[in-house]
């Protein structure tokens, strides 16, 4: 199959020899041209041999398309079945007569569209001007109805030998425009190159008959269009679209023109849908013509159906005309428009000396546009706009256009033998503003004003003004450049300084218009300058507010207040980092070839006339931009192939086309019929780094051609690594209508939006997308080389959000062919912050604090030197916190912002880590709390001492109260000991509160209560109470005191064994039995506070030997006096009596009672035990004194 979306030449895969004799050989190829989307379109047909090229061309134009060719929307407007009756092709005429069927159905339209077939495919034999298409003999223009006669004819030409076109009357139809074509509303031609309506011949004819009219009117002709040709003359209330953009029938009905000329063909006076108006739109162009009484018409037309290759220029005139009178003219006209329009394409546009002049033509009826029109008419095809890499291209500049039809004017006055009043190179004087007095050495700023009348001015094609002779005496400055397009008949104004010489005298200056390599031209201006001396010994003021106003990579622009000076400030020397760089006339300046990220301090001075020089300005700093990324493709490493998108491969380096700004010698080329999807990352992952700010820009080599996708994206992402949202420039063959053939900018935010960015042409073009800090205002931008052709708000989904990728190419098939080349991120360097100081957070880490100048930064480091010690990855924040440090220690840091690679300069700033907080166990005493000391002095120690790592100083204060109120006024403590002294009897306390070298404090502790006490009086031991009074070697002997002191007991011991306070005055313990048999004295020491005491040796205990007996046996007489001197131990079963006493029955007869309070706890009615005591009477019965650890069970 073949693919006829990819190519405007359709050279079919089969070529058939088309021979009388199926034996002969094919000898070349001919090209015929057949329709294909309303375009002609080019198909070879291979022949014979024994048939003549061009008779074989027509012959297989009318054998029509081949069935496979048909299938494939391929068409031919000469009807099938349609045979040639005879044919003749001779010297410059190819005669050719049709069966009849050719004139079925055949109207305007058709008849058209049948001879441009014949045309274009006769076209690729120069040396055939004329076609004659008959049928039975005569030509096909004669079975379509004649025209009406409206209006007068022509008058009579009559030539003369004047300047000018005063009263000429000139109709022009600027070919085609939206008509309806029964069914819905069309253009008339297509868009083979996809450059949209800049090329397209509906509305480009327009473009270019403006300068034609403009031509002609200011040379007096009375022009006349069928067409709207202004711009803004409101818009068509079906359609919506501008008037100049609708074709004649729609323009001349609206107009109030009679129904008799826009609706000619169908006679149909209703509205423009009510019937198809193809026909009624090519026949009332002429007719408009005859009505508005012109004396010639010129029809104009682009070309098409040269297969995308044929070039130049070809004029129609018709002898065929219904009016016969008009031929001779006709052809005259022809002739001198298309001489003229040859000359001057190949005398003034560069490179095309050998444009190709196709010749003036004899339509013969084929166009009903100049065969109708009762006076001169003509139809010229200025260009191939099919033609993509050439004519098409130039028919978008505005240059070619204006030369072209300066020329088709120039022809016009050469028709009526005139000469133009206006060369093609012309200019008015309008007004300056340069002095005719000067003083020495001052400085003018001055303009000259030009009104152009010829072709357009523009710096590209080296159109100045400059000084005659290429000398000025009063300017250094030889030309002055244009910004722009000066149409003619728009003025410009050249701006630009002057300064006098510095010797007086009388000087001339002389300014014309220039073409460089061309010609001078136009009006001069003469100004004769009278300079004065003055004695000038006053300098300038210095100048005051120096700034910077803008930055780039390389670049920095400076602005300032200017100076006054008593009689002029000549100009401004410009000073960057100490040293001359340049001089200004006036108050701004442009510092380049800078280094990128690099900052530079820079003054200013004014100097006058003679020159006296003024003191500097202030001096400020700026910094350029920084490149974060360049990429001039020496190789693809900077690059990911994408894995997501289907079939990606990588694109290709090509050397074929290079922008070369930076190194690298190759670009990156998209094929166009795969899928190539790269991609560069600008941090080290998706979830941190990135750059909230930046111009991401690259050059694309643009063929021009539609149907291309290309993009070039800058992908935003959050902290958790999703990407929020996308930013795209470039191109796409998707929807809205037309955006194949413009520039485009596209943002995602719940789908994506597309933007219009203007024209596409071919050649190298910068795209690029800036994107500033979020605010959610006018903080989006996009730029066409180096041009802002949009501005957005960037959606709220990009708060937060950081670029970390760019995509380059398409995730599908880019359709057609692109390069990349000098890929570029660049980005501001963060503000450096300011204040910044320490504040201590613990005694290991310290919280930086600062002020945050950057809105560009994501985040801030600090730094050691040039360790890092610590981050904080988020933006606009006044604070980031350092760990891990020793206490109560000063530490010097710096704190910078950073974004992706980016960091400010470093602000230096100090911070103290908190002392340890002060406790029990950091400060000590060398008495205890809850005691009572006679001595007054206490002295305290901080554990460690002080110093790093520990604690600075302390305040303390000592007094009688538990807890304390700080004030400041406390006494310090930052070394040794700290004595100090109980003035008075009672509870004291040290208040300790610590602090760091930096004076901020860290905790406070109360110690406390150390009791002093100055009493001098004795305890009282009121009574001591031993039990029990016999015991064994070891057992414990129970100790009871009584004593009092008139302050307070603090300490009893027995035998130097501390007792217990019970409650009161009583005071308990237990004293381990001598082993040593016989009495034993205990000696019972009291104390109080401060060390006054009692002693009471009066108690005693005897250590003695126990004996066993039978319960019978403890009744005996000896037991009474055995009992002062042994302990007896008894057994037996026992018995309950009451919780203290229970008995022994050993079966005697005779049951011993125990005395043992809480002896249940041991023993209980029906056991076994025995138990050994101080034998006793308990009433009438025999006991022991026992205890419950005296008691065994058995």
């Amino acid at each position: 199959m073949i693919n006829f979306a990819k190519s405007r030449l359709l050279v079919p895969a089969i070529l058939l020899c088309v021979a009388v004799l199926a034996t002969s050989a094919c000898a070349g190829v001919v090209a015929v041209r057949f329709y294909s989307g309303g375009e002609l379109v080019v198909v070879n047909r291979a022949v014979t041999d024994d048939v003549p090229l061009a008779e074989a061309a027509v012959r297989a134009l009318v054998g029509g398309p081949f069935v496979e060719e048909l299938a494939v929307g391929i068409s031919s407007a000469i009807p099938a079945g349609v045979t040639i009756k005879k044919l003749s092709i001779s010297n410059d005429t190819a005669a050719i007569d049709l069966s009849a069927k050719i004139v079925e159905n055949l109207d305007e339209v058709a008849l058209k569209d049948i001879f441009d077939q014949f045309r274009s495919t006769l076209g690729d034999f120069p040396s055939i001007h004329n076609i004659q298409l008959t049928s039975a003999g005569k030509a096909l223009s004669t079975y379509l109805p004649p025209a009406p006669d409206i209006g007068e004819p022509a008058k009579p030409l009559v030539k003369g030998n004047a300047v000018g076109l005063s009263g000429k009357k000139v109709c022009v139809g600027a070919s085609h425009g939206r008509f309806w074509n029964g069914s819905g509303w069309y253009w008339q031609r297509s868009d083979p190159c996809g450059l949209g309506e800049a090329v397209l011949e509906d509305t480009n004819s327009v473009k270019l008959v403006q300068f034609l009219k403009q031509y002609l009117v200011q040379d007096g002709a009375v022009f006349t269009s069928v067409r709207e040709l202004s711009e803004s003359a409101g818009t068509h209330a079906v359609t919506g679209l501008p008037w100049w953009k609708m074709c004649s029938q729609s323009y001349l009905r609206n107009a109030g023109v009679p129904c008799s000329v826009w609706a000619n063909s169908t006679g149909n006076c209703g509205a423009d849908t009510a019937t198809a108006r193809g026909n009624d739109d090519i026949r009332c162009r002429p007719l408009y013509a005859d009505y508005v009484g012109s004396e010639i018409y010129i029809a104009h037309h682009t070309n098409a159906g040269g297969g995308g290759t044929a070039n130049g220029t070809e004029t129609f005139y018709d002898a065929n005309m219904e009016k016969p009178a008009h031929v001779t003219n006709s052809n005259n006209l022809a002739n001198a428009v298309q001489n003229s329009v040859i000359a001057t394409i190949r005398n003034t546009f560069p490179g095309e000396s050998g444009w190709a002049n196709r010749g003036v033509k004899n339509s013969a009826g084929g166009f009903g546009e100049i065969r109708i029109p009762n006076r001169p008419a003509i139809l010229i095809e200025l260009g191939f706009h099919d033609n993509c890499s050439r004519d098409a291209s130039y028919l978008t500049n505005d240059f070619f256009r204006s030369l072209c039809e300066w020329a088709i004017y120039s022809g016009i006055c050469s028709y009526f033998g005139n000469t133009p009043t206006w060369g093609k190179y012309s200019s008015e004087f309008v007004s300056d503003t340069i002095p005719t007095t000067m003083v020495a050495g001052q400085s003018y700023n001055v303009s000259v004003t030009m009104r152009n009348r010829g072709v357009c001015w523009m710096n590209t094609y080296g159109f100045k003004l400059g000084a005659v002779d290429g000398s000025n005496p009063i300017s250094a400055a030889t030309r002055q450049t244009i910004s722009g397009t000066v149409r003619p008949g728009n003025n410009y104004t050249f701006n630009f300084t002057m300064t006098a010489p510095a010797a007086g005298g009388s000087y001339t200056t002389k300014w014309r218009m220039v073409r460089e390599g061309y010609e001078w031209f136009g009006a001069t201006l003469t100004k004769n300058i009278s300079v004065t001396t003055q004695n000038d010994n006053e300098p300038p003021t210095a100048p005051t507010n120096l700034r910077v106003t803008g930055t780039t990579s390389s670049s920095i622009a400076l602005a300032w207040n200017a100076s006054t000076d008593n009689i002029g400030v000549s100009g401004y020397r410009v000073y960057r980092n100490g040293t001359q760089v340049g001089t200004a006339t006036g108050t701004t300046y442009n510092d380049t070839g800078l280094a990128n990220n690099t900052t530079y301090t820079y003054q200013v001075d004014a100097y006058d006339g003679k020159p006296n020089y003024s003191g500097k300005s202030n001096s400020v700093q700026g910094t350029t931009v920084a490149v974060v990324f360049q990429d001039g493709f020496a190789n693809l490493n900077n690059w990911v192939l994408d894995p997501v998108a289907g079939n990606n491969v990588w694109p290709a380096l090509s050397s074929a086309q290079n922008h070369g700004t930076i190194s690298g010698g190759n670009s990156v080329y998209f094929p166009g019929d795969v899928v190539n999807w790269i991609y560069h990352d600008f941090s080290p992952n998706l979830t941190s780094g990135g750059y909230r700010s930046g111009v991401l820009s690259g050059w694309m080599y643009d063929n021009g051609l539609s149907n291309m996708r290309m993009a070039f994206r800058w992908y935003m992402y959050d902290a958790s690594g999703n990407n929020k949202t996308m930013y795209w420039i470039g191109v796409t063959n998707g929807n809205p209508p037309n955006i194949p053939l413009r520039y485009m900018a596209a943002v995602l935010d719940n789908g994506w939006t597309y933007y219009d960015l203007g024209d596409r042409s071919a050649g190298w073009h910068k795209l690029a997308i800036e994107v500033l800090p979020y605010t959610g205002s006018n903080d989006l931008k996009f730029y066409v080389d180096g041009a802002l052709k949009l501005t957005l708000n960037q959606p709220a989904s990009a708060a937060n959000c950081t670029l970390k990728r760019t995509y380059l190419g398409y995730n599908y098939t880019s359709n057609q062919p692109a390069y990349w080349d000098d890929i570029m991120l660049e980005s501001v360097t963060p503000a450096a912050p300011t204040n910044v100081s320490g504040a201590a957070l613990s005694t290991s880490s310290i919280r930086w604090n600062f002020t945050d100048n950057a809105n560009n930064e994501i985040g801030h480091r600090v730094y050691d030197g040039a360790a890092k010690v610590g981050e904080r990855e988020a933006f606009d924040i006044n604070y980031v916190d350092e760990t891990g440090l020793a206490a109560n220690t000063t530490y010097n840091r710096t704190v910078k912002a950073y974004a992706g690679i980016l960091e400010s300069a470093g602000t230096a700033g100090s911070g103290t880590t908190l002392s340890v907080a002060p406790s029990a166990a950091t400060v000590t005493c060398d008495k205890n709390i809850n005691v009572t000391y006679g001595d007054d002095k206490f002295t305290f120690t901080a554990v460690g001492g002080f110093g790093a790592g520990k604690v600075d100083h302390y305040q303390i204060a000592w007094d009688k109260q538990a807890t304390h109120t700080w004030t400041g006024s406390e006494a310090t403590w930052s070394s040794g000991t700290s004595v100090q002294t109980a003035t008075s009897s009672g509870s004291w306390y040290l208040h300790v509160k610590g602090f760091n070298s930096a004076g901020v404090a860290n905790g406070t502790l109360d110690l406390g209560p150390f009791i002093y006490n100055s009493d001098s009086v004795d305890p009282q031991i009121n009574s001591v109470t031993i039990a029990p009074a016999m015991v064994l070697g070891g057992d414990a002997v129970h100790v009871t005191v009584d004593a009092t002191d008139n302050v307070g007991v603090t300490s009893v011991k027995a035998n130097g064994v501390s007792l217990t306070n019970t409650g009161g005055n009583i005071w308990e313990g237990d004293v381990i039995a001598s082993g040593a048999l016989g009495s034993h004295f205990i000696t019972v020491v009291a104390q109080d506070g401060v060390g006054n005491s009692a002693t009471d040796p009066s108690g005693s205990y005897l250590t003695t030997l126990v004996r066993g007996a039978s319960n019978k046996a403890a009744w005996g007489v000896e037991m009474n006096a055995a009992s002062t001197i042994y302990l007896f131990k008894f057994w037996g079963k026992v018995v309950e009596v009451d919780n203290d006493k229970f008995t022994l029955d050993d079966g005697s007869g005779s049951p011993i009672t125990v005395i043992a309070p809480g002896y249940k706890t041991k023993v209980s009615t029906g056991d076994y035990a025995a138990a050994r005591g101080i034998l006793t009477i308990d009433g009438l019965s025999r006991a022991i004194q026992s205890g419950l650890d005296l008691i065994t069970k058995y």
